[in-house]
């Protein structure tokens, strides 16, 4: 298997399964674990499956971690640590707009929205409903980061 990732951590999950595999008791999470790298669009790793062709509990694993990072996210912000302008008048280093501070209880509300997303598609009993729910997922995203993240453009280094 030649590997699709540059620091070879393709090589990485297929010791991983092979090492599953080993044990009969563990060989379905296997599979599992071989897919939890692959993504939606083809660009993951180790077999670049995309779209459907990702096994359903990969998609769901996936779908869980991101409810874990949006349930934690919000509480990065507390009011508390509010960037300010620097003595030097250069504005604050965080990708977060002053939007998250001025209203924080909209900015938790959108996150908790998508958290429960997420959460809900990683129940999904099927295909459809998880891609039914992982597009809402990725709506709630969009604006969320279009209200409260600055955007690095790295074509101008802003």
């Amino acid at each position: 298997m030649a590997s699709r990732s540059p620091d070879g951590r393709s090589a990485r999950v297929a010791f991983g399964e092979r090492i599953l595999k080993a044990a009969p008791a563990l060989q379905r999470v296997a599979a599992l674990v071989r897919s939890t790298h692959e993504r939606w669009d083809g660009a993951g790793y180790p077999d670049g499956l995309s779209g459907e062709d990702i096994p359903l509990a990969a998609l769901k694993e996936q779908a869980y971690a991101i409810y874990t990072y949006l349930s934690a996210v919000p509480h990065l912000f507390p009011s508390e640590t509010k960037p300010v302008t620097s003595p030097d008048g250069s504005p604050p280093a965080t990708a977060a707009t002053a939007a998250v501070w001025d209203d924080f209880d909209a900015f938790y509300g959108r996150a908790m929205a998508a958290a429960n997303d997420a959460y809900d598609a990683s129940q999904a009993a099927d295909i459809a409903k998880f891609r039914t729910l992982a597009m809402q997922l990725r709506m709630d995203c969009d604006s969320c980061h279009a209200k409260y993240m600055h955007v690095f453009d790295p074509t101008t280094g802003k």
